[in-house]
């Protein structure tokens, strides 16, 4: 039987030198990776998903896809004319064909890459959805209202104490000028308190004299 040769001191200590040194080298990392030159790190982004897609969220993803820390990674809609045309302006803006689509959102909120969701489907399927999305574990903003009722609106708010998740709804009717009551509902004035402020707009309402639109009331 012949004996195999045994490795040297000499070999031994030069292959454990060329292990340590392979060892040592530093991982390269793009620069962009750690958020360096105003880059956002990945870790940093938001994985946004789309519930209900029409012509107001087409307007909110708009604004969305051109935050850097946002990235819209899939959409849900019962109809597939939006969910493509959904499609089509994601990846455009990426460059992609990455967007998913989905017919049921509760597939969308499955997924364990998504940390949020914007929520623009029909007004009765804002809270009842955005309950769904807290116990999913995501973030949500709705399109207004949060709710039709106000026990919907309080088993919303119920479900995101309990989840922790973070809620925001459109704002926009009650932030512009217009929108705004003259007194908040208590205040004192020489009329009274204001107990209850009422806002209406008309796109036409300043180029039309008053006159005019009664008349149109009465003859509609």
């Amino acid at each position: 039987m012949s004996k195999q040769p045994s490795t040297t001191r000499r070999e031994f200590l030069a292959g454990s030198a060329a292990a340590a040194a392979a060892v040592s080298l530093p991982s390269l990392i793009s620069s962009s990776a750690l958020g360096a030159d105003g880059a956002v790190a990945p870790s940093e982004k938001i994985s946004l998903g789309v519930i209900g897609i029409g012509p107001r969220c087409t307007y909110d993803i708009a604004a969305m896809l051109a935050m850097p820390d946002v990235r819209c990674l899939a959409i849900a809609d019962v109809q597939a004319r939006r969910r493509d045309a959904g499609k089509t302006l994601v990846d455009k803006h990426y460059g992609n064909q990455d967007c998913a689509l989905y017919r049921d959102f509760r597939e969308l909120l499955a997924r364990q890459d998504i940390d949020a969701v914007l929520i623009a489907t029909g007004d009765r399927w804002h809270a009842p959805a955005s309950i769904l999305a807290a116990e999913a574990g995501k973030d949500v903003y709705s399109e207004k209202p949060c709710g039709l009722t106000i026990a919907n609106c309080q088993r919303l708010d119920d479900a995101m104490k309990k989840t922790g998740r973070i809620f925001q709804a459109g704002r926009q009717r009650r932030s512009v000028p217009n929108q705004q009551p003259p007194l908040p509902p208590g205040t004192r004035s020489l009329a009274g308190v204001a107990r209850q402020p009422h806002a209406c707009q008309r796109e036409d309402v300043h180029a039309t004299r008053p006159s005019e639109l009664l008349r149109g009331r009465r003859s509609n």
